[in-house]
């Protein structure tokens, strides 16, 4: 009897023992899990883009802060599948609104598209460059007052002129929004 209830209490000890070992890999699988799950997924809130028109593909390139200046610089690429188009950048104070998480708004201190560059001197600023088809165009904004304690740039809308470059049309108007522009401070 002795023996019977020993071999029991062996066999009761060993799985407990092995549930044990089975819940601490479980747990460990799951830690891992977790981390390549992270890793996958971006818990944060991702840039996103809207073009101002569904014929033009709008990508970022960079969004560069300047401690010094107190500047960023959102660098961005312009391409279309339409002909030969004139694209105005609108970066005055009334075209471009650009918003950080706490509500502050900014605005520019110059604007450039393909070759060609402008500054902000108030009410009625813009850049115009043509832009070929099929052919991607860097362009950039360069926000101002930004302190290096800004970490996102929640939103900026930009007014957006364009038309064919061969013709006398006159020129249709969009937005372009970026959401979520993570700062790389230097």
């Amino acid at each position: 009897m002795k023996m019977k209830n020993l071999l029991g209490l062996i066999v009761l000890f060993m799985s407990v023992m092995s549930y044990s070992q089975d819940c601490e890999m479980i747990v460990e699988e799951n830690r891992v899990l977790k981390t390549k799950l992270a890793s996958i997924i971006d818990t944060t809130q991702n840039a996103r883009i809207k073009s101002f028109d569904p014929h033009f593909k709008v990508e970022v390139s960079s969004v560069i802060g300047y401690k010094e200046q107190q500047a960023v610089e959102i660098v961005f690429v312009i391409s279309h599948d339409k002909v030969h188009q004139q694209v105005c950048l609108n970066f005055s104070s009334k075209d471009l609104k650009a918003y950080d998480e706490q509500g502050n708004v900014y605005d520019t201190s110059h604007g450039k598209i393909g070759s060609q560059q402008n500054i902000n001197n108030g009410y009625d600023s813009y850049v115009c460059d043509k832009l070929p088809t099929g052919i991607p165009v860097k362009s950039a904004i360069r926000l101002r007052k930004v302190l290096p304690s800004v970490e996102i740039i929640k939103k900026i809308i930009l007014k957006i002129g364009y038309r064919d470059s061969d013709g006398n049309q006159s020129y249709h108007y969009g937005m372009i929004e970026f959401d979520n522009l993570k700062i790389t401070w230097k």
